[in-house]
């Protein structure tokens, strides 16, 4: 199993995690909790991947 696909897996499952506890929090704070936090994921997501080890979370730059 390659780190990318190790490191996708965790990320999604923290994603799932953080909209879970958004929609759990979203009588009291609204949608905006719900945003926060797939904001900070997304914006988390390229130095999370760099301290794993993975150096192209997004498959960007792909060797020819």
């Amino acid at each position: 199993m390659s780190r990318r696909f190790l490191f996708w897996g965790v990320y999604i499952a923290l994603l799932v995690l953080a909209q879970v506890l958004a929609a759990r929090f979203a009588a009291q704070a609204d949608w905006l909790v719900a945003f926060l936090l797939t904001a900070l994921f997304l914006s988390a997501t390229p130095a999370a991947a760099r301290a794993v080890g993975v150096d192209d979370p997004w498959g960007d730059n792909k060797r020819k």
